[in-house]
């Protein structure tokens, strides 16, 4: 494939009733057929092509664009009456701002970032699919607390949306479900010519430091990873049940620390005295982390399990949206046994049947006796972390 930006100069068309165009002061507009826009039917054209949807949530009225081909979905706050006329502003930079946090091959986005596009607004007869709209309605619901204040691109529940699929099984060439996020960087990559996703990883060796024990994992990160996407990494690698709290401690190779975690009701700031930081939880690795920087995980505050990061030779040529694991040791260890200590105390007990504690132990956890690190697994668990995940669920409890 080139990497190469093909110069496609085609309006965005966007279909929607004559309810949802009043709703949004639109009044220049082209016809169209209960079908959409017949005899176009090739994958550029669908690309430019969308729906429209206004759907009422939080006592909020949002504007969910969706593309006919892929599904993927962009969602903006309708803006007050007199901000309508920016409406298509805020449509385009939706669009393109949710795409390119997906990880997408920025050059595959040169339409929706750089390009001057006009939006074709054209009435459909078709009727709003109810029932879609309503569970659309729910997710936007269920995550109010992402909708972020005096903003009219909504680019955190536009993520939260395409971990659904509102129209169906989208098949690849495997004949596997795609959720729309995939399916429009796959159509994008057709289109344009390029690589569907951005290039470079941070390769790193995860340790859970246990005396006489190793636990570790190598993993490949993309470097636009987020804090808390790799939160979720860390869970799914380790074999954690992310029912404890966490915290990232960033030092710098001049010694200064700064504590990533998400916001809590509870003020954990007295454990430390680094500087805490909860914006920088949804800021990416690389916005954050220094050349000679140094990054520790803890989870659960009581049993202090720390997780070490050593950085090795970045990894330019990586091209996947989501973390591999390249090799690991040790399998999943036990929650609430009280960290190391408490492990290596757990341990020798389960390994001596004539401990009086034995039974008692080995009912509690003695399926971790035998626990085995798996990567086959554990790849395609973190392949459908980034596929199905909603990205922005509550950080302590799944």
């Amino acid at each position: 494939m080139s990497n190469t930006v093909k110069q496609i100069s085609i309006d965005l068309r966007i279909l929607a009733t004559r309810k949802v165009l009043d709703a949004l002061n639109i009044k220049d507009t082209a016809k169209a057929g209960v079908s959409g826009l017949e005899g176009e039917d090739t994958e550029r054209d669908r690309l430019f092509t969308w729906k429209a949807e206004v759907i009422a949530a939080n006592k909020k009225k949002y504007l969910v664009a969706e593309n006919l081909v892929t599904g993927y979905c962009a969602v903006v706050a309708i803006p007050s009456k007199r901000e309508k006329r920016e409406i298509e502003g805020y449509i385009i930079r939706s669009i393109g701002k949710g795409i390119f946090n997906e990880r997408i091959n920025p050059l595959n986005l040169q339409v929706f970032n750089t390009e001057k596009r006009h939006i074709v607004w054209i009435e459909s007869a078709h009727e709003a699919n109810q029932e879609e709209n309503a569970r659309k309605a729910t997710l936007l619901e269920r995550y109010a607390e992402f909708h972020i204040p005096r903003e009219n691109v909504q680019s955190k529940l536009s993520r939260i949306l395409n971990r659904h699929d509102f129209t169906g099984v989208i098949p690849d060439e495997d004949d596997n479900s795609l959720r729309p996020h995939r399916a429009m960087a796959e159509l994008l990559s057709k289109v344009y010519g390029n690589p569907p996703y951005m290039k470079g990883a941070y390769n790193v060796t995860v340790n859970v430091p246990i005396p006489g024990y190793k636990f570790s994992r190598s993993l490949l990160i993309p470097r636009e990873t987020t804090f808390r996407e790799l939160h979720s990494i860390l869970q799914t690698a380790f074999g954690w049940s992310n029912s404890h709290l966490h915290s990232f401690t960033v030092t710098s190779n001049k010694g200064s620390s700064l504590i990533i975690e998400p916001k809590s009701d509870d003020d954990f700031s007295f454990l430390s005295t680094a500087q805490t930081d909860n914006e920088a939880y949804d800021k990416p690795l690389v916005a954050v982390i220094g050349e000679s920087a140094k990054l520790k995980y803890t989870y659960d505050f009581g049993d202090d399990w720390e997780h070490v990061f050593r950085f090795n030779k970045y990894n330019h040529e990586y091209n996947l949206p989501y973390a591999t694991c390249t090799k690991g040791q040790g399998g999943p260890l036990p929650e609430d046994v009280g960290g190391p200590d408490g492990f290596l105390a757990f341990n020798e007990i389960i390994e001596d049947p004539d401990n009086p504690d034995y039974e008692e132990m080995m009912d509690w956890g003695g399926s971790f006796k035998d626990s085995v690190f798996d990567i086959d697994l554990l790849n395609e668990d973190l392949r459908l972390l980034y596929d199905f995940q909603d990205p922005y669920l509550n950080p302590i409890f799944w």
